[in-house]
């Protein structure tokens, strides 16, 4: 088996299904960044903030539920940096973990 050595390819390898992701190639002079819905390149994009801040939102854009193995990073960003709520329910776990980092964090 050959290395990926593009973006398209990267896009047809096994997609997570409806899975908006981003993969970043790292060149000698600079790294590209792209974001990726299922077999498809959805854009471009110029730094590692960008990346995912646009695989983000392609989540609310298209409506789509966060993948379970990632759904908690997804409310963090969600609800303490982005600070967009909504009335999407939170596990347990998730909920006694933001009470605890907000306790160590009272100005946040």
């Amino acid at each position: 088996m050959q290395p990926t050595t593009t973006p398209e390819e990267v896009a047809k390898e096994n997609p997570p299904r409806n899975s908006p992701r981003f993969v970043a190639f790292v060149g000698e002079r600079q790294t590209q960044y792209y974001v990726l819905v299922e077999q498809k390149i959805l854009c471009q994009v110029p730094s590692f903030q960008d990346a995912l801040f646009v695989t983000f939102s392609s989540y609310y854009v298209f409506h789509l539920g966060y993948p379970t193995a990632f759904e908690n990073v997804y409310f963090f960003l969600q609800d303490y940096v982005l600070a967009y709520p909504d009335s999407c329910r939170r596990k347990g776990t998730y909920l006694a973990t933001a009470s605890d980092i907000k306790k160590m964090c009272p100005n946040s």
